[in-house]
């Protein structure tokens, strides 16, 4: 049974090509979790590149063997296996900082403003940036489900540069 759950895995993945900046997935990420729009509460975030308009989404994949979660001294960083995310759980958590010390991906970060760590839990199974995002950049799918690579047709535009 847990071959079957495997396949059917969902994970995040990212197109950055067609990404404009407009932050939206930082938005509703810190707004989703916090009730509030800040960068600095967003486990998502976009690095804007102003001269090349090639814009890096710094997200969570979800390790299988999170290194996170192995760094992790009291254990805090926990797997949800009905809809694989790494969530951390802020009873247990002694804001050491080794889990964003040990993330390859340099996806989880540093919260002055919670006094700890932030990663991306998934909004629970249902990713909210995904909803948020409305050019083609994010998508939530099977592992093994292709994504669409570079701008999609529907979106392209000589006149604004997007071809």
């Amino acid at each position: 049974m847990e071959d079957i759950k495997e396949m059917e895995r969902k994970v995040l993945k990212v197109n950055n090509i067609p990404c404009i900046g407009c932050l939206n997935c930082e938005a509703i990420c810190s707004i989703f979790h916090f009730k509030r729009n800040s960068r600095e509460l967003s486990a998502i975030r976009v690095e804007l590149e102003p001269f090349s308009g090639l814009n890096e989404i710094i997200y969570c994949r979800q390790c299988e063997d999170a290194e996170c979660a192995q760094v992790c001294p009291t254990e805090s960083i926990l797997y949800n296996k009905e809809k694989f995310y790494w969530y951390i759980n802020r009873d247990t958590c002694i804001s050491c900082g080794q889990c964003v010390e040990a993330c390859p991906y340099e996806a989880m970060f540093w919260s002055e403003e919670i006094g700890g760590p932030l990663k991306c839990d998934l909004c629970g199974g249902e990713p909210e940036c995904v909803k948020a995002c409305h050019f083609s950049v994010l998508f939530f799918v099977r592992e093994s489900e292709e994504i669409i690579k570079g701008i999609p047709e529907f979106d392209k535009d000589k006149e604004l540069g997007r071809y």
